[in-house]
């Protein structure tokens, strides 16, 4: 009976330990022929030179990109950057300094200039990725992500790694929640500015997987590629993830500003020591409830959300000209919309508005205290 795709990474997991722990073994070397197993045409991973359109050039142990039957040798040594989806950073064991090292390494990466692709009709995937892998950490994933933290504040977030994968401990890289919602899956870094600014918050997400960790780093690797090329036949992450433990712990946040950069979610925020604002009511003129309507703020902007029957396009149009090119992401119970370069006073501005042009009454939702008795003292 053949073994699934999960168990074959994973034994391949329990391969690469063992071919490490010989005296003088390569790590890259052994990554590259591991990843290759399971790497499908137009895919390959090895060692490369990589150029880009301006002249600039890096070397790297390890490179997933694209090829062709025909490319020689020496073009698979030396790769235009346009063809390269992913570099992996190795490390034999994980320490603060080369982790240091790594960022410098992947951010030299990222910044290499790649051809502009005119848009076709078809989303195709140009983002470069960069993964840090160790075999083995002396501190644990939690100690990493607030490393990888500190890191963060000394680089650009287009520069940033995606992923630390420690084959012996487990991962950590972003996974995405848009605001209202549930933690919903694995977060690509942009590497340019997005026309809108989403209300999404990117966390810090740790997992401690063991040497699962090689399927969690593959599905992530998979994730991409099957976006860098469309067409590519690679396993999907619940295939490359089954029996796998999808646990894990959010250990910092982030969110867009309006200049397209990830900061800091404000501590406050964050660990919920801040109670968000109530929301507003839309009523119809006999008093019953429409929609709720509620500001959310930003780093430097704000974005507006209802839950309810109403359509969130009817209310921004009360916003006039800022809410130009807004987009609008569908949830469960409404809609929210993209971060505007509004505060409360245009928000408040709005609700006017609707109260004075439309026959729908605005009200601000009242409280909700619950009293409960904590102790009996006897009396």
């Amino acid at each position: 009976m053949e073994k699934s795709v999960a168990i074959q990474i994973h034994s391949a997991a329990q391969s690469l330990l063992k071919r490490m722990s010989i005296p003088g073994a390569d790590l890259a070397e052994c990554l590259n022929s591991t990843l290759n197993q399971f790497l499908t045409w137009p895919f390959s991973g090895g060692s490369a030179y990589i150029t880009d359109t301006e002249g600039t050039n890096a070397s790297f142990d390890t490179v997933i990109f694209t090829h062709s039957e025909t490319d020689s040798e020496e073009q698979l040594l030396k790769i235009n950057v346009d063809r390269t989806a992913c570099v992996i950073h190795v490390i034999e064991s994980f320490s603060q300094e080369k982790l240091y090292e790594a960022y410098e390494n992947i951010g030299v990466f990222k910044r290499l200039k790649r051809t502009s692709i005119p848009e076709i009709g078809t989303p195709i995937n140009t983002t470069p990725i960069g993964v840090i892998f160790a075999v083995d950490s002396t501190v644990p994933i939690e100690k990493i992500a607030e490393l990888m933290i500190l890191q963060n504040r000394n680089h650009p977030s287009r520069e940033w790694p995606d992923m630390v994968a420690v084959l012996t401990h487990g991962t950590v890289n972003y996974a995405v929640q848009f605001h209202g919602g549930p933690i919903e899956g694995d977060f690509l870094l942009p590497s340019i500015k997005s026309p809108q600014v989403m209300p999404m918050y990117v966390h810090v997400f740790g997992r401690g997987l063991g040497l699962y960790s090689m399927n969690k780093m593959c599905a992530f690797l998979f994730m991409h590629l099957l976006t860098f090329s469309p067409g590519t036949k690679l396993p999907i992450a619940d295939v490359v993830l089954k029996g796998v433990s999808p646990s894990g712990i959010t250990l910092g946040a982030y969110q867009f500003n309006l200049a397209g950069e990830l900061v800091p979610v404000p501590d406050e925020i964050y660990l919920g020591r801040v109670l968000p604002p109530l929301p507003f009511r839309i009523e119809d003129s006999k008093g019953n409830l429409l929609s709720h309507l509620e500001f959310i703020n930003w780093q430097d902007g704000g974005a507006i959300r209802l839950t309810g029957k109403l359509p969130l396009e009817g209310i921004l149009i009360f916003l006039g000209p800022m809410a130009k090119n807004a987009r609008l992401i569908r949830q469960q119970d409404g809609a929210i919309s993209s971060v505007l370069n509004i505060g409360q006073r245009e928000f408040k501005e709005l609700l006017g508005r609707i109260q004075r042009q439309t026959n729908m009454n605005v009200k601000p939702e009242k409280p909700k205290f619950i009293v409960s008795k904590m102790t009996d003292e006897g009396y």
